[in-house]
């Protein structure tokens, strides 16, 4: 998957897809693509939606600016999927802790509180 034709390259906008797990000790299962956790950022609703690799998630952007972001509680689906390692929760709370980004290119990488890398995605061209 590469970028988007996105009009702002750097914008958090849109729809991402996880490349790494800094923090939390998971791997992503990519032999399947539907088992690769993805993010939909949606900025004019200030939401989220996507995937955690099995269940489909949403929320609310409780704080974004150009640096900061803050995603209130999760909602989703209970799949109840089998996942050669599961990390849906895992990922599910990285991005509850994800407190800054940055965006470099086509890879947004979620921070916490201390400045330490959560999770890297890749824009999701459309």
């Amino acid at each position: 998957m590469t970028k988007t034709n996105n009009s702002d390259a750097n914008s958090i906008d849109g729809k991402w897809v996880l490349n790494k797990f800094h923090k939390g000790n998971s791997r992503i299962d990519k032999s399947k693509q539907s088992l690769i956790p993805t993010l939909e950022v949606q900025v004019g609703e200030k939401k989220v939606a996507g995937s955690d690799g099995c269940n489909t998630i949403f929320g609310t952007l409780s704080t974004l600016n150009d640096q900061e972001i803050k995603i209130g509680i999760l909602g989703g689906t209970k799949m109840g999927c089998k996942m050669k390692t599961p990390y849906d929760q895992v990922y599910r709370n990285l991005l509850s802790t994800a407190r800054t980004y940055k965006i470099k290119d086509s890879t947004l990488i979620l921070f916490d509180g201390a400045d330490s890398k959560l999770l890297e995605f890749e824009r999701i061209r459309e």
